[in-house]
């Protein structure tokens, strides 16, 4: 949860946050978070799978190309 503070100063366009606890999240910034185990982190493919659908996401958004 280190990243909510710095987000909701610095107000980036896009982002995202990988973290394994996601207790304390605020409710603002859930649609922003990918949530994973501690323990197996990105080797998780449904971990991978919802990373993949945020980053297209954020490049849409931001105009670019997804590929």
């Amino acid at each position: 949860m280190a990243s909510a503070p710095t987000v909701q100063r610095r107000k980036p366009r896009q982002w995202i946050a990988l973290d394994d606890d996601i207790e304390g999240w605020p409710e603002s910034c859930l649609h922003n978070l990918v949530a994973c185990d501690g323990t197996t982190g990105l080797s998780n493919p449904d971990v991978q799978q919802e990373l993949r659908e945020k980053l297209g996401h954020c490049f849409a958004a931001l105009g670019a190309k997804a590929s």
